[in-house]
């Protein structure tokens, strides 16, 4: 959907980090917005199949947490083996064995994958939202809570055996 923005007859650039300040006019400006559904949807045919061993790395920080030292803007994160997953019809993502002290479910939509995990014992919960690239391979952002009081935010990559 393309949206057409009639701007003021001047604009303002302030990039103060490097000083720059600009004014200027944009005449007519158009801009296309895309809504997640039709980000999703980008893929011709139906929905990758993600069923396999899913090796998932990450990157990122972790702060606020009751104990300082586990603060850290150098946060990393390594599944310890392949983590079963089957996806079923209509895109829903699950473990092919439960596992004791772990939680996952998500859902794929077009080339979006959308998953949560839960580590019951430590009462880690992290969010994962990402895009199907290569094939068997998904890449975007986390955000978790735990242990404790810690917040965690990071990218991350899913490798599917």
């Amino acid at each position: 959907m393309t949206h057409r923005i009639l701007p003021p007859t001047g604009f303002l650039i302030l990039l103060s980090g490097w000083g720059m300040y600009g004014c200027g006019s944009l005449g007519d400006l158009e801009i296309d917005f895309q809504s997640d559904d039709d980000r999703c949807q980008q893929a011709p045919g139906p929905d990758p199949d993600l069923t396999g061993g899913w090796q998932i790395s990450g990157a990122g920080n972790r702060e606020f947490c009751d104990d300082p030292i586990l603060d850290t803007d150098r946060f990393t994160l390594n599944s310890r083996g392949a983590l079963a997953v089957v996806q079923d019809e209509s895109g829903d993502l699950s473990l092919a064995e439960p596992i004791d002290g772990f939680e996952f479910s998500g859902a794929i939509d077009g080339i979006c994958v959308d998953f949560s995990t839960f580590e019951t014992g430590e009462g880690i919960r992290y969010t994962w939202s990402g895009e199907i690239g290569e094939t068997q391979r998904v890449d975007g952002s986390f955000d978790g809570a735990g242990p404790n009081t810690c917040l965690t935010s990071g990218t991350f990559t899913v490798i599917v055996e």
